[in-house]
This record gives structure tokens, sequence and C-alpha cells, in this order.
């Protein structure tokens, strides 16, 4: 039998490729058959070399039985192989038969039986699963040509395993039996390959007909572009997207100058990363402009360079317009409710005032002095101002004048009345840190901002309770920022009462009860001067407030000046700039009153005409006015003058007064009361003979 060792490694080397090949691919395309067919040819590969060596030693038996095995295992493998490429799976009982034929295997070798018994239950076996193999695989899919090959060669292999027993004996017949077995394996193998590979066509033939089903069928449109700015391929959705008839008219368009209705938007997607959207503005075929909805992802090729982009777009221009008209609705709400909080408020105030002037001029009518009626009025007014300070606060523009202050003495100095503001039911803690937390803020603000929230933790607490007002210093993203804590045990908020609790005029308290304001107020002043506001709270679990203010740059808070309500005691020469005739008029008689000389413009032109023929000690302007503004005119008298003090007077200032401008400078807001405007002429004039008593000291030391 040497002689068919050469045909032994054949087979064996035949096999271990076929089993190179779907192993391969199994590893690729993780299928069930391909890795079933793998082990079937190295099984059978592995057999047919153990046979060469059965054969060089002279037949033993181990080496007989194990061959016999592997070739039982192989057979049951390409069955299975087959079995699962048709979308079948083999009965156990084949795994039953081939112990069987395995163990008989064993005891006909053991008893020494002649080599037909010995053969006749593995022959059986093999011929069996490979032609149940042959009859699975001819009702499966695929061309007729690898069907033929496969079931064919699968067929006459398993009917050549049964004569095995017969004529392995035969000298003459061996050689060419183990030929033609050689050759109906191969067949076998490369018929499964063939009908693997086109089952994979026909699988990516299906995918590609159900992509392109899905790409043209897509209500949103899907493109694929270059980047030199062309279309490579468009879904129809786009195309009638873009307003056009075919897909050939897109592909022929320049991105930037027939797509993008700016330029720049595509220089911004492209910046982008993978999967983010943005929202951009695209010109149709008509000129009009649709707004779309942009998601992309970046196709690189195997050298990382970007071979195209790909994505969709989506759309949004009607949820733009629903989404402008729902905030349009919302508000138009927000000012409905506002404007009906305002004229409650003001209809009082006005009320009040038309009230007491008819009883004034009825006062005078008789003889009499209606000093109580003017004073009517004048509180009445100032309501009115502190009404429209809050509007001014909520609105975020509210007139600051913004000094380095200690957040802990602004605290300390307020909780001192919060006791007699709040009532002797709630309980007051103060818990101020150790350290400086001086914060860049309009002290009349924070006592706002505070008040405000005690006023609202005592309404949350009808029967009492404690409130707790802390400092402390808290780091937010690396920066040092001063946190001012508001907590109270009253009767908390709900998530829609907690949404709503900084909108204007929105309230849980009875009618007449509360404006509305104080908590808008708050959120307006905190975020006009750069800080942040977190609310923690539930029914029943009480509320706390965090006021965030980062910490100015200066850890030394400005000196506190006192106010004195004395007369001023020497006389200045002070020009005065206000377009308001009324208010102008006043201004000039009552600091003619206190002995100043005083002359009025009633704008900045007009003040520059009447400064050059007279030195001033004082300008008081107004921020706002025809032309130039109060700072711009500022500006030009500190060029003159560095140490000229400034007193600027406003209702409404769009922008805080810078710092350069701030310095020997005063902000009153209006209305005012005289008084107050004559103690800040004082203080400014106090201020600048310090600052010329300083100048001269530093001119004759030097000297």
């Amino acid at each position: 039998m040497a002689d068919l060792i050469p045909f032994a490694f054949g087979m064996g080397a035949a096999d271990l490729v076929l089993f190179s090949v779907f192993g391969v691919l199994y590893l690729r395309e993780r299928r069930e058959h391909l890795r079933c067919w793998a082990w079937a040819h190295a099984l059978d590969g592995a057999r047919h070399l153990l046979l060469a060596v059965d054969l060089s030693v002279g037949g033993a038996v181990a080496l007989e039985l194990t061959s016999t095995i592997l070739q039982t295992a192989g057979a049951w493998w390409m069955m299975d192989g087959a079995m699962r490429f048709a979308g079948r799976r083999s009965h156990r009982a084949w795994i039953a038969a081939a112990l069987l034929v395995g163990v008989s295997g064993t005891i006909a070798r053991t008893l020494s039986l002649p080599f037909a018994i010995v053969h006749l239950p593995t022959s059986a076996f093999l011929g069996l699963a490979r032609v149940t193999g042959a009859l699975v695989l001819l009702r499966a899919e695929g061309t007729r040509t690898a069907r033929t090959i496969t079931c064919v060669a699968l067929l006459l292999w398993g009917l050549h395993s049964w004569n095995y027993p017969f004529l392995r004996e035969v000298r003459w017949f061996a050689p060419w039996g183990f030929t033609l077995a050689t050759l109906l394996a191969t067949c076998v193998g490369i018929g499964m390959l063939m009908l693997h590979l086109e089952q994979a066509r026909r699988e990516e033939r299906a995918s590609s007909a159900r992509y392109q089903e899905l790409f043209d069928g897509a209500v949103e449109g899907f493109f694929r572009t270059s980047p030199q700015g062309k279309f490579v391929a468009a879904n129809p959705a786009l195309v009638r997207m873009l307003g056009y008839e075919r897909e050939s008219e897109l592909l022929a368009l320049d991105l930037m100058r027939d797509v993008y209705a700016n330029a720049a938007d595509r220089a911004r997607i492209l910046a982008h990363q993978d999967g983010d959207i943005d929202t951009v503005r695209l010109k149709r075929r008509d000129g009009s402009t649709i707004e779309v909805a942009v998601h992309g992802r970046r196709v690189r090729d195997g050298n990382g360079q970007v071979r195209w982009f790909e994505g969709s777009m989506r759309d949004v221009t009607e949820e733009q317009r629903l989404r402008e008209e729902l905030a349009q609705a919302q508000r138009m709400e927000a000012l409905g409710r506002m404007a009906g909080g305002i004229a409650h408020d003001f209809n009082n105030v006005l009320g009040a005032i038309v009230a007491a002037t008819d009883l004034a001029r009825l006062r005078v009518d008789r003889g009499q002095r209606p000093i109580a009626e003017l004073d009517d009025v004048r509180d009445s007014a100032m309501r009115a101002a502190d009404l429209t300070r809050q509007l001014l606060a909520l609105a975020r523009r509210q007139p600051l004048h913004r000094r380095p202050l200690d957040l802990r003495d602004a605290v300390s100095a307020s909780a001192r009345v919060l006791g007699r503001v709040i009532g002797e039911r709630v309980e007051v803690e103060v818990s101020l840190g150790e350290e400086p937390l001086v914060v860049l803020a309009d002290r009349g603000q924070i006592d706002q901002v505070l008040m405000n929230l005690a006023l609202n933790a005592r309404d949350a607490m009808p029967s009492g309770g404690r409130l707790r007002i802390a400092t402390e210093s808290i780091q937010i993203d690396g920066s040092s920022w001063a946190r001012l804590t508001v907590e109270d045990t009253g009767v908390g908020m709900d998530d829609a009462t907690r949404r709503h609790m900084f909108d204007p005029f929105f309230t849980t308290k009875r009618h007449g009860q509360g404006s509305g304001l104080g908590l808008a107020m708050v959120y307006g002043a905190v975020s006009q001067s750069g800080g942040r506001i977190d609310v923690v709270s539930a029914p029943g679990e009480g509320t706390r407030i965090e006021v965030a203010l980062p910490l100015a740059s200066t850890q030394h808070a400005a000196d506190p000046v006192e106010i004195s309500s004395e007369a001023p005691r020497r006389r200045a020469r002070i020009l005065l700039v206000e377009d308001e005739p009324a208010l102008r008029r006043s201004v000039e008689v009552a600091l003619r009153e206190s002995g100043h000389e005083v002359r009025a413009a009633i704008h900045a032109a007009d003040a520059f005409d009447r400064w050059g023929e007279w030195p001033f000690d004082l300008l008081v302007t107004d921020v706002v006015m025809p032309g130039l503004s109060g700072p711009d005119l500022a500006r030009a008298v500190r060029r003159r003058d560095p140490l000229c003090p400034v007193i600027f007077v406003t209702g409404y200032a769009a922008e805080p007064i810078d710092d350069a401008l701030s310095e020997h400078a005063e902000l009153l807001t209006k209305p005012f009361t005289m008084e107050s405007l004559l103690i800040a002429v004082a203080r400014r004039l106090e201020t600048r003979d310090a600052a010329s008593a300083a100048e001269t000291t530093s001119h004759v030391t030097t000297a």
C-alpha cells in the first residue's frame, strides 16, 4: 500500500487549502456554515495526513482508529454545514449515529474482524451523510452550475463511500479510488465555495436594493458631497426639497454658490464633529430659502483623508415658524400679564396723586395750606419710582453704581433690620464666613435682593419658622465666587411654581398681598451683576435659594461713605445739563437756593458753548440725551479737568457707567429728592477738595 501514500498526502493538502479558504471567510463574515465547512476540511485534511503516516509505518491500529474518527467527524461537519447553508439544523440523531459508528469500529478492530465488516458502519455513515448533504443543497438557492457541481460531486462521493469496504482491498482499484475521492472532495469544496459566494452576492444585491429603496423613499433628504463642494449623490426627497426635478441637476451645483444662502455656513458645518446637528439656510431653485437641520459625518479612505461627507437634511422651516409663533404668543402672554400688573399698580399710584391734588386745590380755594396733600403726592410719586426701579431691575436695565463691597458686610447690615421686618415668629440665623467676600456690585441692589428673598421666605412661613442666611466662598468652573444662601422651613414649591417663580407679576399670594415683582427683580438684579441663581424646593420641605456672584479681582472693599444731611458749606459753580425742562428748572432753582452759581444747558452741545467762557467746579448731567450722552460729555470734561467731579442723573441707562468715569462720580436715579441731590453735591465737592489738596501736597513734596 506504499503507492497510496502520495494520494493521501495530495488529498490532505487539498483539504487544508480549502480549510484555509473557508476559515478566512468565516473570520471575516462569521457565517455558521463557513465554520462547519472549515472544520470538515480541517478534519479530512488531518485524517489524510494521518492515513499517510499509517501507511508508512505499516498499519497501526491506533492510527487507523483515529483516522476513522476524524473521517466520521468531518463528514458530519460537512453535512451540518450544508444544513445551515440551507437555513436548517441537523438532527441530534446524527451525533448519536456517529458515536455508534466509532464504538462499533473500535469493537470490530479489537475482535480482529474482516476489513469489510470493520469499515462497513463507517462507510455507511459517510455515504448517508454526504448523500443527505447533496439532497439538502439541491433544494438550496444558487445557480444551476454551482448546485450541479456541488450536489453531483457530493452524491458521487457518498456512493463511492459505500463501496469502500468492498473495493479497498482490490490492489489495482485502490489508487483509482483515492484519485476519484480526491477529485470529488475538491469539486465539493469548490462547489460549496461557489454557493457561498453566490449567496453573498445575492445578499449584497438585496441589501443594496433595500438601501436604495430606503434612500429613495425617505422623507428626509440624504446626501453625499465631495470635499470640493459638489453633490456626489442625493435622494429624491432632497431633490424635491431644493425645488429641482432630477438628481443630475443637483449634481451640477456648486454648494457654496448655489445651495448655501450664507457661504460661511458650510465652513461652520465642516468644522463640526461627526454626528453634530446644526441649522442652516439653503437656497431653492426658485430663489427662495428654507431652514434645514443638517446631520452628517466624514467618510475617510485608508490613508485617513476625507473621501466625502454624507448625512441627512430635514426641512425645519415650518417648525421654525411654529416655534417663533409660539415664542411670540408666550411673549404676548407675558406682556399682557405684565401690562395688567403695571396698570394696576400705576393706577393705584395715579389715583392717590389725583385725589391728593383735588384735595390740595380745595384747600387752596379755602385759603388753607395743602401740606399734607403735597406730602401724599410726593409719597405716591416715590412709590411709582420704586415700581419703575423694580421693572428696570427685572429687565436688567436698572442704573448701577457698582463698587467693590464685602458681601458679608452688606448681609450683616441688612440682617440687623430683618428682624423688625419679618416679625417675631420667624427665627433668623446668620452665618458669615471668616474670609472677605468682595464682589463688584451695587450696594442698593444687594440690599434689595436680600430683602426680597427674606420677605418671600417670611410669606412662605405663615405659622413661623426658621430663616437661615449664609455666605461662603465657592469654586465654579475654576473661578472663585461668593455664594449667598437664603433658606427657609416654609411650605416649599412644586415644579410648576418653581418654573415660573421669577416671571414678572407671577404670584401665589392672594389678591392684594403681592405684586409679583419681588423675585423677578431679584433675578434681574443678580443677572445684571453677572451672577446666577439656583433654587432647591419641594412641597413641605422648605426652599433654599442660592445666589452666586463672581468675586472681584481686588479683595479690598471700598471704604463706606457716610452721608451727611447737613447743607453744603461752600458755594460752587455748577454746570447743569438736562433735556427735561421741568426737571432742569427745579434742579436749577434748588441749587441756586442752596447758594450755588448754576448755568443750565439743554444738551451736550449747549454745554460745550457755555463752559469755554465759564470754568465750573462740578458737572451735573443727565445720562441719556439727544446727541452726545452724559458719559461722552463727562469724558470731554475730564480731558480738560481730570479731577472734575460728576453727578450723573438718569431714569434709565442702557449700559452701566464705566469704571474710568466712576472715579469722582456719583449716580442719582430719577426721581430723586432735592435733599439727596444737595447731599451728593456736597459729597462730590468735598471729594474734589481732598483730591486737589493731595495733588498740591505731592507737588510741594516733589519740589
